[in-house]
């Protein structure tokens, strides 16, 4: 089982994955264009949220933001 909070009470990276990943297939099934794209933006900021998370569990992923 993935681990889903942090020792101070976070959730963890992967957890904010998994939310994104959960919005994108839900936007999938969204016949509606606006609850899609709003769908999609969640799964984004989850992306977001998670990008953070890596980089205050002590690792980074991705390119440095300056």
């Amino acid at each position: 089982m993935k681990r889903t909070t942090t020792d101070d009470g976070q959730h963890t990276a992967a957890y904010w994955r998994e939310r994104a990943e959960e919005a994108r297939t839900r936007a999938e099934e969204m016949r509606d264009r606006d609850t899609r794209a709003m769908m999609t933006m969640i799964a984004e900021t989850y992306d977001r949220i998670a990008t953070l998370s890596e980089m205050r569990e002590g690792r980074q992923t991705g390119p440095v933001r300056k």
